[in-house]
């Protein structure tokens, strides 16, 4: 079933999706120990939220430009039939004489028109971009500060996993090195039964221990690459 959610993700077809994945090497290995970048720059979150700033930036600066006056270009061009023969002077009342364009005349410049009424209403849109540009810099501070928070809790809870998933190998020897007592003793008629089965009972509990710290170590390290914004802190320890 994971597999197939695996698939899923991936944007594959999960009855064509034969890949062999390996749960259990996260029960039984630790990822290579590295030292870890600090710094949440690559979050996508602070991106995002970065992206609302300058977006209300880049809207305030345009809403700006609303108060300034209004530049155009016109041009003009005037033509004119008489419907008289400049050759002769013999006027004509056909069609084709009228249209025959004699006088002609052009025009060309610049106009400014700025609406005064229009500056009230700008200024209000401004002072409310301005507010949202502020909050959206406040939010992004917060987003900063928590994620910076998340990212130290989780490289403190990745270290003790890590110095946990230490200890526990030790104390699962132990367990093995009592039960093979305990099993010899039993073996030879030393011992009773619920000795050798309480023995048993710590070595399952030393052996699920162990898979449950390594997981851990897993886990927390999954976590600092999701406060760190940087998946790949968790995929090149695969």
């Amino acid at each position: 079933m994971q597999q197939y959610r695996l698939a899923e993700l991936l944007g594959q077809n999960a009855l064509e999706f034969d890949q062999e994945v390996d749960s259990m090497r996260f029960y039984s290995h630790l990822p290579a120990e590295k030292k870890i970048a600090s710094g949440t720059g690559k979050n996508p979150l602070l991106k995002v939220q970065q992206a609302r700033v300058d977006a209300s930036v880049e809207r305030a600066a345009a809403m700006k430009r609303n108060l300034y006056p209004t530049i155009a270009f016109v041009a003009a061009g005037w033509a004119r039939g008489a419907g008289v023969d400049n050759n002769d002077g013999t006027y004509h009342t056909d069609f084709s004489s009228g249209t025959h364009y004699q006088v002609g005349n052009y025009l060309f410049g610049l106009t400014a028109k700025w609406r005064i009424s229009d500056s009230f209403e700008v200024g209000k849109r401004l002072e409310k971009l301005r507010w949202l540009t502020e909050e959206n810099n406040r939010l992004y501070d917060q987003q900063q500060i928590e994620l910076q928070r998340q990212a130290r809790e989780s490289e403190m809870q990745y270290e003790v996993m890590m110095e946990k998933a230490h200890i526990v190998p030790q104390q699962l020897i132990a367990a093995r090195q009592a039960y093979a007592q305990a099993r010899a003793r039993y073996d030879n008629g030393l011992t009773d039964l619920p000795t050798l089965l309480q023995s048993f009972v710590a070595l399952n509990q030393a052996e699920a221990s162990l898979a449950i710290a390594y997981s851990n170590v897993w886990r927390a390290q999954l976590m600092v690459a999701s406060a760190r914004g940087d998946l790949s802190i968790f995929l090149d320890s695969l």
